[in-house]
């Protein structure tokens, strides 16, 4: 496999020949991927955690991040070309899992291989994005209060000028990719789904959990996890053993 000096900067794959699966991760709006990195030690070494860089976060901080859902998709498909031949699956927290169903959609009107599993972590179905008022281009202070309340973003990161001035661009970018995507095909995908959510989380419903079913043609299942709308830190070690229960199933 020959990876282009270009892409190299958006995966990191470490396992060796005995991988059956790879699992592609995408980072919640503001984030990266520091936390799927913590993976590689709890799931079996069959299944193969690849962390996706995106620019404007961690390594890749002084990149611009997307603001266009369409634009990174379109990128992303080419970065993943070289793996599409073998076995893989998707993984998404928040606006992770939209940029997991958005490249996978993509990858259907591109008759190009398909993920074995899509994951889809504490996000609302597509159909019912709609149904929250979007932030991305208020004001500094209220986009940054708004921000605090949905969660993952320590006050102290907010309060410090510095790094906020270090990632506010990512921040308002990541909102506007997520909140300015619109779904152009409803019809249901021919791949299995699976949707993880925290049964305490404020921002998506068990609902709004259930509203994915609609959008597979093939297995379907929900599971619910102990916490919070970040229930993927929280409860991290439940999740893996539900990830790699369903992982292995696919794989059967």
């Amino acid at each position: 496999m020959i990876i282009s000096p270009e892409h190299q900067a958006w995966i990191t794959s470490t396992r060796g020949e005995d991988v059956r699966l790879r699992l592609f991760c995408f980072p919640y709006a503001g984030g990266g991927v520091a936390h799927y990195r913590r993976w590689f030690e709890q799931l079996p070494t069959s299944i193969d955690v690849c962390p996706i860089h995106l620019p404007g976060r961690e390594q890749r901080i002084g990149e611009a991040a997307f603001t266009s859902m369409g634009e990174l998709v379109t990128t992303l498909v080419e970065v993943l070309l070289p793996y599409l031949h073998e076995p893989f699956a998707f993984f998404g927290h928040s606006m992770g899992g939209l940029i997991a169903y958005a490249l996978t959609r993509r990858l259907e009107a591109e008759s190009l291989p398909l993920p074995r599993h899509l994951c889809i972590s504490a996000l609302k179905a597509p159909h019912l994005l709609s149904n929250r008022e979007p932030i991305h281009d208020l004001p500094e202070a209220e986009f940054l209060r708004s921000v605090y309340r949905l969660g993952g973003t320590p006050l102290a990161v907010l309060q410090n000028q510095e790094l906020l001035d270090l990632i506010l661009p990512t921040l308002r970018a990541d909102f506007t990719l997520y909140e300015t995507y619109t779904p152009f095909n409803d019809l249901p995908l021919p791949c299995p789904i699976a949707v993880y959510g925290g049964a305490q989380d404020t921002l998506v419903s068990l609902v709004d959990l259930e509203g994915w079913r609609q959008h597979t043609s093939a297995e379907f299942l929900v599971r619910h996890l102990s916490g919070d709308h970040f229930y993927i830190h929280s409860a991290q070690i439940q999740l893996l053993r539900f990830l790699e229960h369903d992982l292995r199933a696919v794989l059967a």
